[in-house]
């Protein structure tokens, strides 16, 4: 006699399901990249390892479990000034670059900043320009350390201008921040 499967079990399967496609949908899962730009190649030993990874979850059912892999970014990353982090004990008066000018006719992309005070304070990015127009602000507590994290990629709408920081009081800050240059 069948019996009808529970409302969570069917809820737990379809998330499972819902998941698995998911993950075998990221770039780098089953297929092998090498972050040249060209078209992916499938590697079997890529399978092989997804394979590996199943698991009984119960009830007969089999999760794969998929690793990601990071082959990290596609791109020559620069930091800070010349590759050093740019620090102040007081950036209230006015802006100052927290990163070195891009490739000539380009714009700058920020992928990651890592921003750390010692005061509570704002703390204003601009690009480089007369106006100072602030593109990002970030509000910090005292004694705090912010890795933000730009997944999305700013670009910078300016070429050849630099990334600019001002603080909303006088402390101790410290800028570290990645990017690029683009077209």
């Amino acid at each position: 006699m069948k019996t009808k499967p529970t409302t969570s079990r069917v809820i737990r399967l379809a998330f499972y399901a819902v998941i698995t496609a998911f993950v075998l949908a990221i770039p780098g899962n089953g297929w092998a990249t090498d972050n040249t730009g060209a078209m992916p190649k499938y590697s079997s030993s890529n399978e092989n390892q997804v394979n590996a990874a199943s698991k009984d979850i119960g009830s007969g059912v089999q999760a794969n479990l998929v690793y990601a892999y990071d082959y990290g970014a596609g791109w020559t990353t620069a930091s800070g000034i010349a590759g050093a982090r740019f620090t102040s004990a007081d950036q209230s008066a006015a802006v100052a670059s927290v990163t070195s000018a891009p490739t000539s006719g380009q714009k700058l992309v920020i992928t990651d900043l890592i921003i750390s005070v010692d005061t509570a304070m704002r703390v204003d990015f601009s690009v480089e320009s007369a106006s100072g127009t602030v593109i990002e602000s970030v509000y910090m507590a005292a004694n705090s350390t912010v890795n933000l994290i730009t997944r999305g990629k700013r670009k910078l709408a300016t070429a050849d201008k630099k990334l600019q920081v001002r603080t909303s009081v006088a402390g101790n800050i410290s800028v570290n921040a990645f990017y690029y240059s683009e077209l």
